[in-house]
């Protein structure tokens, strides 16, 4: 984006704006009525972090956990980082996304743990 001859790539920012833990248990609203599927990469260290600041401390496996309903999925998607739109799981996430949103699962499955390799085989986490 940006002028043609300066190469600008543009990202947006991380902005925490109230999905934390407290907030996800609220009304069992999250995994219930609004079934959740939580998405998130191997080597991605912007989402999974730890720090002696709360503001700055977020685990997207303590996020999955804090959703009351039972309708929730998390699967990591191994060899990916961050950018995975740019990387090569990039099929295989929108593939993933696009399952549940037409069917409300994914390979079957409503929830659970689970990782999905490059060849978007999904296995229970271990």
């Amino acid at each position: 984006m940006g002028p043609v001859d300066e190469g600008l790539n543009r990202i947006r920012n991380f902005v925490r704006w109230g999905w934390n833990k407290t907030t996800a248990a609220q009304g069992g609203v999250l995994g219930g009525s609004v079934p959740v599927l939580i998405a998130y990469e191997e080597h991605d260290r912007q989402v999974n972090t730890s720090s002696e600041d709360p503001e700055f401390n977020f685990s997207v496996p303590a996020l999955y956990k804090a959703i009351a309903g039972d309708h929730k999925l998390m699967v990591k998607l191994d060899c990916a980082g961050h950018s995975v739109v740019w990387e090569m799981q990039h099929k295989n996430v929108h593939n993933l996304s696009k399952h549940w949103l037409e069917h409300l699962k994914v390979d079957g499955k409503t929830q659970g743990i689970f990782n999905m390799n490059n060849n978007y085989d999904i296995s229970p986490a271990p």
